[in-house]
């Protein structure tokens, strides 16, 4: 059996106070994408989440531009 290790961070990671909210409104997003078939709340709900802290803990991409 593989083990597999993973760097957990010592730092909490601060949530925003409407994080909540997000993720509801983005979790009836997928609902409704879906076609509104019933039964896959917590799915829905796990992804909306992963989405929403995986865009704020992306690293900020700079524009940079290059002069010729």
């Amino acid at each position: 059996m593989k083990r597999i290790d993973q760097e957990v961070s010592s730092q909490p990671q601060a949530v925003p106070d409407d994080f909540e909210e997000q993720v509801r409104l983005r979790a009836y997003q997928l609902y409704r994408e879906r076609g509104e078939v019933p039964g896959f709340e917590v799915e829905d709900w796990l992804q909306a989440e992963s989405e929403i802290l995986g865009a704020r803990n992306a690293p900020k991409k700079q524009n940079i531009l290059k002069v010729a």
